[in-house]
This record gives structure tokens, sequence and C-alpha cells, in this order.
């Protein structure tokens, strides 16, 4: 995965998306940034036909999917990212907070450290796992 992304992985997520405050000091002291999702289809508890249904349904500019690495996995990307790619270019989650923090006024507040808060995102991002997808430009 490394070698595939040509940067080290330094994202945190915790299980279940349940916090402390301590959990996201200790994670930053070690490099890590903490992100979390907002679109998870429950997809270790349903079938894979429901996996996709929910995806198609529901991912949308902003929306960070959160699906586990589990055997429906395969299939449910190979159903899902195809159509998705039609709308959004794939990028990893590191990408889409560099453009967050691209995206910032030069005059506006210092960004906090730590990944940036969604309300400070820009608009259009959608994460699938390890990738992102931002509304797609012409070139």
């Amino acid at each position: 995965v490394l070698a595939s992304q040509g940067e080290p992985i330094k994202w945190f997520r915790p299980g279940g998306g349940f916090f402390r405050r301590e959990m996201v000091s200790i994670a930053a002291r070690h490099g890590y940034s903490t992100a979390l999702g907002n679109c998870f289809p429950m997809d270790t508890h349903m079938p894979q036909s429901h996996n996709v249904w929910y995806l198609r349904l529901r991912a949308a500019p902003g929306k960070i999917i959160i699906i586990h690495d589990r055997p429906k996995l395969r299939p449910t990307l190979e159903a899902v990212l195809p159509e998705l790619c039609e709308r959004y270019q794939v990028v990893t989650l590191s990408a889409l907070f560099r453009a967050a923090a691209e995206a910032q006024p030069k005059d506006g507040p210092a960004p906090e450290k730590g990944a940036p808060s969604a309300s400070r995102l820009p608009p259009g991002p959608t994460a699938i796992g390890k990738y992102t997808c931002l509304p797609r430009t012409e070139t």
C-alpha cells in the first residue's frame, strides 16, 4: 500500500468513530492526523448488495465513506468505483487535506494542528477507504 501511494499513511480513524481528546493528542504526538467519516453503509453487517446500493445512493460531495477491508470489499468497490469515478477524480485522503489547506485564505486564521475540520474543507470531496474523490474537472 505504501509503495503504491508513494507516501506513508499517517491517518488514524478511531474504532466506531468514537474518540476522546486524549486519543487524538496521542495520535498527533505520533504524527497521525485523525479522520472520521460521514457515510457508513454498515458494511460489516450487511450483504454486499446493500453496500453497493447504499454507496450509490449516499456517495456525494463532502462525504467521507467508511468501508472495511473484508471479503466483500473488492466486489463492492468493483461495482461502485467505476460509477463514482465518472463523476469524481479519485485521490488519497492526504491529497484531499493538502487541497483543503491550499484552499484556505492566506490572510485567514492559522490552521490548527492536525487535520482541518470538516467545516473548513472545500466543497466536493468524497473519501472511499484510503482514496478520496474530488469533483471531476476538465483538463
